[in-house]
């Protein structure tokens, strides 16, 4: 009989999918059970509750600890930001979710006994992948920072992320789609990924745009740039975003640098053309488009941007900061 050395807590929303997520859960427990595998389940309630539990346990518990998250890439995010301790925490996926761009980005499967198989033989194995963690800022401007008491430059959001974080387009499509009935919608029918598409095209053309200072790590000798009339800015640590567009195809989750893309300079008419090329992973060559690797970016903005980081609101400001922490994220392969 082979031998799992540590307890596999079980992260879930059962309500989550459509109710595509509990019948992934009974799957998996049934895979589970049959292997005679000791694990205990917890079962999200409530927005944040994840990021607590996992920060309690990674407190708590003692040596090695193996969580398997069914769900997606919010989820995912949220384990992320609660792990205490990166040296012995061990993620396994199987996704769930409308986009599940860091399952894509790892090559893990969608099928769900495959999915289980993976994790499994890591633990038997001890075998993980590391994948580099970002880790995004977003800073208070003057006014915001008087309403609150504090000096500019102080820090209103600072959240880790496994795939991507940006402002601009990308993000204000999460807050819309984030705000939307559609998703849930789509997501019943199985095509939630389609709500990013949908709600990008109605963007691209209402959407303002901002001029911005791009300033690059001291480490790339790099001088700052300014950027005029920005689309969208991603600092990429997978490949996919937005379920499935491949934003940064070269980008590398282990190389210690972020892949960041941007688009620029685009009159609103022509916006549209360039949204077939973003999907289809020709943008590097396009003149609109700019694509380099570095340790930490950061941006300066004349107004206010809108900040996603895997996918979720982060809120808006005009002085935002990327980067990749010193720690690995470790993901059960086989």
């Amino acid at each position: 009989m082979k031998s799992y050395k540590s307890d596999l807590y079980v992260i879930v929303n059962l309500t989550g999918g459509g109710g595509k997520a509990k019948k992934t859960y009974a799957r998996v427990r049934e895979i589970l059970m049959r292997n005679r595998v000791d694990f205990k389940t917890f079962d999200s309630k409530y927005p944040g509750d994840v990021k607590l539990f996992i920060e309690k346990l990674t407190n708590r518990v003692e040596g090695v600890i193996n969580i398997a998250v069914v769900g997606g890439d919010g989820t995912i995010n949220n384990v992320i930001n609660g792990i205490k301790d990166f040296s012995r925490t061990r993620i396994g996926i199987i996704p769930t979710g409308s986009g599940n761009d860091f399952a894509r980005g790892l090559g893990i499967p969608k099928d769900t006994d495959k999915a289980v198989g993976r994790i499994l033989r890591g633990l038997v194995d001890d075998k993980v992948i590391p994948v580099d963690v970002g880790l995004t800022t977003v800073y208070s401007d003057e006014n915001v920072a008087l309403q609150l008491g504090k000096a500019a430059g102080v820090t209103s959001l600072q959240r880790r992320y496994g795939i991507s974080s940006g402002i601009g387009l990308d993000a204000l499509v999460c807050k819309k789609v984030d705000n939307s009935r559609m998703k849930n919608f789509l997501n019943n029918l199985g095509f939630g990924r389609f709500s990013y598409i949908i709600m990008t095209v109605i963007s691209l053309f209402t959407m303002e745009k901002n001029d911005v200072k791009l300033v690059y790590s001291p480490e790339s000798g790099k001088e700052a740039e300014y950027i005029p009339k920005l689309v969208f800015f991603a600092a990429m640590n997978l490949k996919y975003e937005g379920g499935g567009v491949p934003m940064a195809p070269k980008a590398d989750y282990g190389d210690g640098e972020l892949s960041s893309t941007l688009a620029y300079g685009v009159p609103r008419w022509k916006s549209f053309f360039m949204f077939p090329k973003l999907i289809m992973g020709k943008h590097e060559k396009s003149k609109s488009f700019k694509l380099f690797n570095d340790k930490k970016i950061e941006l300066y903005s004349d107004k206010e941007m809108v900040v996603h980081i895997d996918g979720e609101y982060g809120g808006e400001s005009k002085h935002v900061s990327f980067e990749l922490i010193p720690e690995q994220l470790k993901v059960l392969t086989d």
